[in-house]
């Protein structure tokens, strides 16, 4: 018999919520709900839990002899109409496989040309590209070029993931987070800040099978073995492993875009041919300057700056850079010199001076 308005009702809603997941041989019943702050979030339930969830919301149902009362939720999973999918993946800016549910969520906000915008969301535009440009790039055009063109190929194709590192080294208090924040702020949940190099070292990693850009705050040593040959394959590897406990560890591309941020002298493992890292300098020329940082944050994320950014991302010129071969910067130059062995650094150091140290002159 066809389910009559009433029945449907219900099920198309519970349909909006949830949907039945197939994983790991079994299934289980995926919500899509929002947290306490307002992010979008997905929660797995076992079958039971589910059922107990809607335990008091019943329909009466009859065979002709006797009226039993059954739950929604256990009408729901038996309904032909109910969502389902084969597994989860992570397709950002494309069409999931069919079957598939795609973990990519979009852009938190909607973009706004800047000639539509109003006084705040424009001065805090403003405020950002000024920073960008003659503080974390020190007034050099094509450098700040290249970086607007990395942030936008990352917006308009995050399916291509370039072969190439951001690295932003500074004084505290110049502004490095304030940056690369506001570019986070448009990826919503994929976008991740890890502070602990065991995001990076472990062996667990789901915090990657969803992630568009991971931001290794202060938590990177170049002298770490084990951390640079992550950071090297994480910058270079189509594809990664990623294992969770308790799980088979599977395959996924990698989409992930990494961004080095430190006030140490050595940050990135720099080779004498490198072209992974972008080394940018951040100047002090706002350094401390908390106003000026707080008034941009808020006309960017509580104004809606953030949506004139994204515009202004969405219609970059990318023929422009080219995102794949990092610029020659002095902050490069100056990894490459510490990454130098104990002899190559002695060496390095005869050659500038041009004596040999510690022999005649």
């Amino acid at each position: 018999p066809s389910l009559g308005p009433e029945t449907l009702s219900y099920l198309e809603q519970i349909n909006e919520e949830y949907a039945l997941l197939y994983e790991d041989g079994g299934h289980v019943v995926m919500r899509e709900t929002i947290d306490p702050h307002g992010n979008e979030k997905l929660v797995m339930y076992p079958e039971n839990t589910f059922n107990r969830k809607f335990s008091t919301q019943t329909v009466q149902e009859s065979d002709g002899k006797k009226i039993t009362e059954v739950s929604y939720s256990k009408k729901w999973l038996n309904w032909t109409g109910r969502r389902e999918y084969d597994g989860l993946c992570f397709s950002p800016g494309k069409t999931p496989p069919k079957g598939f549910y795609n973990l990519w969520r979009g852009f938190k906000v909607k973009p706004l040309a800047y000639e539509d915008a109003d006084m705040f969301q424009r001065a805090g535009f403003d405020a950002f590209i000024a920073h960008a440009r003659d503080n974390v790039c020190k007034g050099d055009g094509p450098l700040f070029q290249w970086l607007m063109g990395y942030f936008a190929q990352m917006i308009q194709k995050p399916y291509e993931r370039p072969l190439t590192t951001l690295v932003f080294q500074g004084k505290k208090g110049t502004g490095k987070n304030t940056l690369v924040d506001r570019i986070g702020f448009l990826l919503k949940d994929h976008y991740k800040v890890a502070a602990d190099s065991r995001y990076l070292t472990s062996n667990f990693n789901g915090h990657l099978d969803n992630c568009l850009m991971l931001v290794l705050d202060e938590a990177f040593w170049s002298g770490d073995k084990s951390a640079e040959g992550k950071l090297k394959g994480l910058t270079t590897s189509p594809r990664i492993m990623i294992e969770r406990k308790g799980k088979e560890p599977y395959m996924v591309d990698n989409f992930a875009r990494l961004v080095v941020i430190g006030n140490e002298d050595w940050l990135v493992p720099a080779t004498a041919d490198e072209r992974r890292y972008a080394v940018f300098q951040v100047g002090e020329g706002k350094m401390q300057d908390n106003h000026y940082f707080r008034e941009m944050v808020a006309n960017m994320d509580v104004n809606g700056g953030c949506r004139v950014l994204l515009d202004y991302l969405q219609k970059f010129d990318l023929s422009k850079v080219d995102v794949n071969a990092a610029p020659n910067t002095e902050g490069l130059r100056t990894q490459k010199i510490e990454a130098l062995s104990p002899f190559e650094g002695w060496w390095f150091d005869c050659l500038s001076k041009g004596f040999i140290t510690g022999g005649e002159r």
